[in-house]
């Protein structure tokens, strides 16, 4: 894994975990900003012309949700688009030449 990979993937890991713990803490005005971030670090490195991404609509739907006031829903459907994003990075990382 190449180490700039492996260092997006070490910060977004820990910002999804920090999510879901304030996720659980019902904190999700923390949530969101972790995840955002963990989003924002990974970019579009996780992307490859052989995958289908809808993460995209997640993260609009997540905007929506925030905008209507559901800050759960909001960070959940962040949530699941950032460990989306981690596990496309992992598995672009592991077919990439070392």
């Amino acid at each position: 894994m190449t180490s700039g990979a492996d260092k997006k993937i070490r910060s977004a890991s820990a910002e999804l975990s920090m999510a879901v713990d304030a996720i659980e803490a019902g904190v999700y005005q923390r949530a969101i900003a972790s995840l955002r971030k963990g989003i924002a670090v990974i970019g579009d490195s996780y992307a490859s012309d052989d995958v289908i991404d809808e993460t995209g609509m997640k993260i609009l739907l997540a905007d929506t949700s925030l905008r209507e006031g559901r800050e759960r829903e909001a960070a959940e459907l962040l949530r699941r688009a950032l460990e989306t994003r981690l596990e496309l990075l992992i598995e672009l990382t592991q077919r990439r030449p070392r």
